[in-house]
């Protein structure tokens, strides 16, 4: 997996359009700082959306797949890539 930051608040609309989830509501609080939105993609696919990541300060607040989930549960190595990735974010401090 790959971590990719959206480049405006468009691509974080899109995203949540084609995950079917609400991170699009997210856009404004990202543009202003009040939280990160961060795309998790597949290494083979960065294109196309898999989840997405919300983040506050160095705590990662949730991860949301395709219609959050509901239909198929979370991948064992999202999970365990989600928990070394808050690892990361510990230790940049």
């Amino acid at each position: 997996f790959i971590i990719i930051p959206p480049k405006s608040q468009t691509e974080i609309i899109n995203e949540g359009k084609k995950l079917s989830h609400c991170v699009g509501g997210y856009a404004e609080r990202h543009a202003l700082g009040k939280c990160d939105i961060l795309f998790l993609r597949k290494k083979e696919d960065p294109g196309t959306p898999f989840f997405t990541i919300e983040v506050r300060g160095d705590n990662i607040i949730q991860y949301r797949g395709y219609k959050n989930n509901l239909l198929t549960p979370v991948p064992d190595e999202v999970t365990e890539f989600v928990n070394r990735y808050k690892v990361f974010l510990k230790r940049r401090k």
